[in-house]
């Protein structure tokens, strides 16, 4: 892909005004059992903030952090009466925190929605910032394994140069890139970041998309 492809990929997402941005995937209960409420949590690419303030009552702090500003800047501004909730504006690639900072860190369809060529990168950083002992939650969407969905993953290959990510389109029309993952891959990736005690469970979640049809997505949870 190109330096140019890379660039579309975030201006897709920066299209999206306050309140917009597409959330279809969740955090499985077997995760949520896991935090305490001593935990401190980033929710890296938090959109709207709809698991940011949900998280916020489980645990003693959360930043939601997003590419996005327009995101950010409303819904700082909605939550600034909960101290336990603060927001930033980052791409994930070089977080603004110190090492060792964070107990637990969330990607909630964050790695298939960037440039396949920052999916390590965001997750060394993710890996950094955590303390020993640290857990890492990441949920997507998994690739379908069917005749249509195999076309449909043949044609876009020809735009985005990778099987599995396709053009989406939100409920408001607007466009976005993202990836349908296989287990594998999230596994790999995973462990190439220096994560370990890998465990997951797949769930079904209706897409907030046009289409609004219901997919298998999968929740992954490691430890630093």
């Amino acid at each position: 892909m190109t330096v140019e492809d890379k660039n579309t990929w975030e201006q897709l997402w920066l299209s999206f005004d306050k309140g917009e941005t597409p959330a279809s995937l969740s955090i499985v209960p077997d995760f949520l059992q896991v935090l305490t409420i001593n935990d401190q949590v980033l929710d890296v690419g938090c959109g709207s903030g709809r698991f940011t303030r949900k998280l916020s009552t489980l645990v003693k702090s959360v930043i939601g952090m997003d590419i996005n500003m327009k995101e950010i800047i409303y819904r700082a501004s909605d939550d600034k009466d909960h101290t336990s909730i603060h927001y930033c504006v980052s791409d994930g690639t070089a977080l603004p925190f110190q090492s060792h900072f964070f107990t637990t860190t969330i990607l909630l369809g964050v790695l298939g929605g960037v440039h396949p060529t920052f999916r390590s990168q965001l997750l060394k950083e993710s890996f950094r910032c955590l303390q020993t002992g640290g857990k890492i939650y990441i949920s997507e969407f998994l690739q379908i394994e069917n005749q249509e969905w195999k076309n449909i993953y043949d044609r876009e290959f020809n735009k985005t140069s990778e099987w599995g990510s396709i053009t989406a389109k939100a409920i408001n029309g607007k466009k976005f890139h993202t990836h349908h993952f296989s287990k594998k891959e999230l596994d790999k990736l995973l462990v190439h970041s220096g994560f370990t005690n890998i465990d997951f469970k797949t769930y079904r979640v209706v897409s907030q998309t046009a289409e609004g049809k219901e997919y298998d997505a999968i929740g992954f949870w490691a430890t630093k």
